[in-house]
C-alpha cells in the first residue's frame, strides 16, 4: 500500500528539512496513476555566480514527457530560547513579520500556550532537550534572551556544533558575552563561529524598554533576511509554493482538486511552485493570482474533481482587468489541474 506523497512533504516539513516532489506526466491531459505518477526525489540545488545555493521549480520535457520537479522548504523559523517580557513583544512582532515561532523557556509559567498564542512551537523543558527537538538548521534564526549566564551557555552548547542558522543573536552586555565565548573557547568550541553570533542583540537604537528591544532585534533580523551582505552561502528559495498548502494536501484527500503553477512568461501575480485547492463546493485555499484567469482555472478545476484526470491549461493575463487594478502588466501562465487522487503515491511504472 502506498502512503501519499504529500504525507512525505509534510513529514519533512516537520523535520525542519528540504525535500522534492516530482510529477511525470504524458500529454496535456490523461489519467492520473496512469498518464501521471509522482514521487519523491533528492532534492537538487543550483549555484548562482557567487556559489550560493539555490533551489527553483522545473519543468522539462523529454521523450514526450514533461518532468516536473517541486522543491519543499520549510517556512523560515524564529527560534526564541528564554520566554521573557523582551520575547513576548519580540514573538508578536515576528509573527507579524511572517516567522514561524518556537518558544523554549524551562519554566511553566513563561513557557505556555497563553502566553504566547502566535507561537507555532512552545516547549518548556531544559534548554538543551528544547533545542534536539527544534533541528536547528541554515533557515533558522535564533534569538537567546535567558535570564542567565549559564542558561545561555547551555543553549551554545547545542547551537554550536550544529548546522550554523541564518542568524544567531544573544542578549547581554559585552563584557558577559566576550567572557562566555572565551570560556566556550576554552572548551574546544569554534571561536569564528561565536564572533558571528550578534551581540548585544539587536540594532543600536537606544532601545529601553521591552517593546523597543523587541523592535531593535527585530530590525536586525529583517537586515539578516533581506540585504545581500548577509546572504552569503545561504539557501535562496526560488519557488512559489506555500508549504502550508502541503499539509492540507497531507491531511485532506478527495473531493478537491489541486493546480500547480507549472511556468510563467511575463509579469504574472503567483510563480511556477504557487498551488491552489479548488473544494468541490467551489472554496479555494491557496491562490494562482486572481482575476479572471483564476475564476477560469477554478471552473476547469470543479469539472476534473472526481474524475481522477488532470489538465494542461494556458492562460493569458494580459488585459485581464483585474490584473491591470492590481499593476499586473500580463503574461502568461502555463498550469497543471488534476483530480486530487493524483498525489497519492509513487507509482511504479514511472
Amino acid at each position: 500500500m502506498y502512503s501519499c506523497i504529500y504525507e512525505q512533504a509534510a513529514a519533512s516539513l516537520d523535520r525542519n528539512s528540504i525535500t522534492a516532489i516530482q510529477t511525470v506526466f504524458r500529454g496535456t491531459e490523461g489519467t492520473a496513476g496512469e498518464d501521471l505518477v509522482r514521487r519523491i526525489v533528492p532534492t537538487e540545488y543550483g549555484r548562482d555566480r557567487d556559489g550560493n545555493p539555490y533551489v527553483r521549480v522545473t519543468c522539462t520535457e523529454s521523450d514526450a514527457r514533461t518532468t516536473l520537479t517541486e522543491p519543499v522548504v520549510p517556512e523560515e523559523r524564529l527560534i526564541i530560547l528564554g520566554g521573557g517580557h523582551v520575547s513576548l513583544q519580540l514573538c508578536e512582532l515576528a509573527a507579524r513579520c511572517g516567522f514561524r515561532i518556537a518558544l523554549c523557556d524551562d519554566r511553566e509559567e513563561f513557557a505556555n500556550r497563553e502566553r504566547f498564542p502566535m507561537a507555532e512551537t512552545v516547549l518548556c523543558g531544559p534548554y538543551e532537550d528544547c533545542i534536539a527537538q527544534l533541528h536547528v538548521s541554515a533557515q533558522d534564526y535564533v534569538v537567546i534572551v535567558t535570564r542567565g549566564h549559564a542558561y545561555d551557555r547551555a543553549c551554545l552548547k547545542m547551537i554550536l556544533p550544529g548546522e550554523e542558522p541564518a542568524y544567531t543573536g544573544m542578549i547581554g552586555s559585552r563584557s558577559r558575552v566576550q567572557g562566555l565565548f572565551a570560556m566556550l573557547e576554552g572548551e574546544g568550541y569554534p571561536r569564528e563561529r561565536m564572533n558571528r553570533i550578534c551581540s548585544p542583540v539587536g540594532l543600536k537604537i537606544g532601545a529601553v524598554t521591552p517593546e523597543e528591544i523587541a523592535v531593535s532585534i527585530m530590525a536586525e533580523i529583517i537586515a539578516y533576511r533581506r540585504l545581500p551582505e548577509h546572504a552569503a552561502g545561504r539557501l535562496r528559495n526560488y519557488s512559489d509554493l506555500d508549504p502550508e498548502i502541503i499539509r492540507h494536501l497531507a491531511e485532506n484527500r478527495g473531493n478537491q482538486a489541486v493546480v500547480t503553477v507549472l511556468d510563467t512568461h511575463g509579469s504574472t501575480p503567483r510563480k511556477a511552485g504557487a498551488k491552489m485547492v479548488v473544494r468541490a463546493d467551489g472554496t479555494i485555499i491557496g491562490t494562482v493570482g486572481g482575476g479572471s484567469a483564476e475564476g477560469s482555472v477554478i471552473r476547469q478545476a470543479l469539472a476534473l474533481t472526481g474524475s481522477g484526470r488532470y489538465s494542461i491549461c494556458s492562460f493569458d493575463m494580459t488585459g485581464d482587468p483585474a490584473a491591470e487594478e492590481d499593476n499586473v502588466c500580463g503574461g502568461v501562465m502555463r498550469v497543471l489541474i488534476e483530480d486530487d487522487v493524483s498525489g497519492i503515491a509513487e507509482n511504479r511504472k514511472a
